[in-house]
């Protein structure tokens, strides 16, 4: 099974993907983890660092991150190991891909199509984590380090990505039913009945309503 974390930086992709990984080895389930883009070797820190670069159109973007992902050492690997029985999450997969490097929804869609034609390589689930722009802004500004040309979009080009993401999360609900889950990242409605406020959620919140839905769909058996 592949397990796939999206949404915009700051979300908490890498803290929720960290978290299902370390849960289902305590579970003795087979299970690996991987980080995109791919900077394990020479070559990928030097397309990462062309696709950092400012100024270039979001057509040498797309071009290089297909080149990231056709050379990618991990990609192969993932497909080694689903071959294997393993469980594989990813902090980040392709999806990325066609949301930043697009400027439509159409594009998007069109952009999915060709990497799953050129890859061989379909998520079972992705999970999109989604939260406000002033959270998501505040995550970003307590890391203190730099951000990157991605992480210091404004807020229109932040709200163009979330529509794409949204967009290609119901179109693949469309295709099949069960293939995407949003869950916020942030806050959850009461539920007490009389309360109309929501309520803001921890990192351990997140993880239960994740876990709780990857079995339902992986069917897993804890392994003895």
């Amino acid at each position: 099974m592949l397990i796939t974390f999206e949404g915009l930086d700051g979300s908490g992709k890498t803290t929720q993907a960290k978290l299902l990984y370390d849960f289902l080895r305590e579970k003795n389930e087979l299970v690996e983890q991987f980080k995109f883009p791919d900077t394990d070797t020479e070559e990928m820190k030097s397309l990462t660092g062309k696709l950092l670069t400012e100024g270039i159109s979001k057509k040498e973007e797309l071009a290089i991150m297909k080149e990231m992902f056709v050379k990618s050492i991990k990609r192969r690997r993932i497909k080694e190991l689903l071959a294997e029985g393993y469980t594989i999450i990813c902090d980040r997969f392709y999806h990325s891909t066609y949301v930043y490097q697009s400027t439509t929804v159409d594009e998007a869609l069109e952009i999915q199509a060709d990497m799953e034609k050129l890859l061989n390589l379909k998520p079972d689930l992705t999970i999109l984590l989604s939260a406000r722009q002033e959270s998501l802004k505040k995550r970003l500004d307590n890391r203190g380090i730099a951000r990157d040309k991605f992480e210091s979009k404004d807020k229109t080009a932040l709200w163009e990505l979330e529509v794409r993401y949204k967009a290609l999360e119901m179109h693949n609900l469309r295709k099949n039913k069960r293939s995407w889950e949003q869950i916020s990242a942030e806050k959850r409605f009461s539920r007490d009945a009389k309360e109309k406020e929501s309520v803001e959620v921890s990192k351990e919140d997140i993880h239960e309503s994740i876990t709780s839905f990857v079995f339902m769909l992986g069917g897993f058996k804890y392994n003895e």
